[in-house]
């Protein structure tokens, strides 16, 4: 079964404390690509290994609605196990492992249509077990979850090798 890891912040955080998030974080002076980023922020903020990490691809540019640019790297973590969580304390106040058919089914997602600087917003929700999913992190899933059911045959998951995202490749800046 595949599940999708999201954090929740800790509630001391300046920008979007508490709240249900990907790992990540900006791009450092020593990130060569963004996958770099995504691979670092990995193994700072949950301690997941760079040697159990696969980069499947890139998803759409997403941007806050503070104007940050924010690129979606999806990784699949090989032969994962809970054991190698080492959660960041400081920013991570726990793991959610959310299944991916959970999102798959639809049924625990709404939508809402916010007004923010004079711009509508439509923002995706989930309610995971009482977690919260919303805002940026709803829209990265809900576009995740557009591509994976166009790759969809027969009721069955292609494989993460197969699951073509994007043109783009790991190397590739």
């Amino acid at each position: 079964k595949y599940h999708i890891l999201m954090t929740r912040r800790t509630n001391h955080l300046k920008n979007h404390s508490g709240e249900i998030s990907f790992p990540g974080g900006s791009k450092d002076k020593k990130d060569v690509t963004f996958f770099d980023t995504a691979i670092r922020e990995m193994e700072e903020e949950v301690g997941i290994d760079k040697s159990y990490i696969e980069i499947i691809g890139i998803l759409q540019d997403e941007f806050s609605v503070t104007y940050y640019t924010v690129k979606p790297i999806v990784i699949y973590i090989n032969n994962f196990h809970e054991n190698m969580l080492r959660l960041d304390t400081n920013e991570v106040e726990k793991v959610l492992l959310i299944p991916l058919d959970f999102f798959l089914d639809g049924s625990h997602e709404w939508r809402e249509l916010w007004l923010r600087n004079n711009e509508k917003h439509i923002n995706f929700f989930y309610n995971f077990n009482g977690e919260i999913i919303w805002g940026l992190s709803g829209r990265i899933i809900k576009t995740f979850i557009q591509l994976v059911k166009k790759c969809t045959i027969s009721s069955k998951l292609l494989t993460p090798k197969k699951l073509n995202i994007t043109t783009l490749k790991p190397n590739a800046t």
